[in-house]
């Protein structure tokens, strides 16, 4: 009898993990969907707030097949990327050099420079076989369901992208001031060290003469 009992102890035990477990499973899967509609649902939101505020300022955002969106301002083209509450924008190869440029080595140092001053990131890509390099520059925004100025934030930004590059010129002239400000003073030096040496031998020369 006891062993009857034990089996069908077991049994019970046995359905009500498995019946636990498969409604578990169950309600895990019901909390994906929901959190799946929910990013859909605030990724969509994010996107309808930037359409509105692009028309706004007068661009005419284009979609792309992969959800991404092209629009120019200013004489500007731009490239969105969207991934929830963020908006990515892209201001895509709108400057280069080749990597056997005597001024690459400060054209990158610049771009570090001018990347530590500002908000948006300028970004090198790697050389193509020819060795050219572009320059792109990377602003990432967050615009939440509750943000409700979205046209001047998305102004502001892109002002920052205009600024960026300035910022880079000046910071890259005057990296190319600074070597030839450099430049000048070792040929200074490198001249009166030469006239130095002429005039010590010439000096020389007359004390030999005076002695003889």
């Amino acid at each position: 009898m006891g062993t009857v009992l034990f089996i069908v102890g077991a049994i019970l035990l046995f359905y009500f993990s498995w019946h636990l477990n498969r409604k578990s499973s169950e309600k895990t899967t019901m909390s994906a969907q929901e959190i799946e509609k929910e990013e859909e649902r605030i990724l969509m939101n994010t996107k309808k707030k930037v359409v509105r505020a692009l028309r706004n300022l007068e661009c005419r955002p284009k979609e792309n097949s992969e959800g991404s969106m092209d629009f120019s301002y200013q004489g500007e083209n731009f490239h969105l990327d969207f991934s929830g509450y963020g908006v990515r924008i892209w201001d895509l190869c709108w400057a280069g050099m080749n990597t056997s440029d005597v001024n690459f080595p400060k054209l990158q140092q610049a771009v570090n420079l001018t990347n530590f001053d500002l908000g948006p990131t300028l970004l090198l890509t790697m050389p193509n076989k020819d060795g050219d390099v572009a320059l792109h520059t990377r602003y990432d925004l967050m615009i939440s369901s509750d943000f409700d100025d979205t046209e001047n934030y998305l102004t502001i930004s892109l002002a920052r992208c205009f600024q960026i590059k300035e910022q880079l010129r000046q910071k890259f002239n005057e990296l190319l001031t600074t070597q030839r400000d450099a430049s000048k003073k070792r040929n200074s030096i490198g001249f009166n060290t030469n006239c130095d040496a002429e005039n010590q031998k010439e000096s020389g020369e007359e004390k030999k003469s005076e002695n003889n």
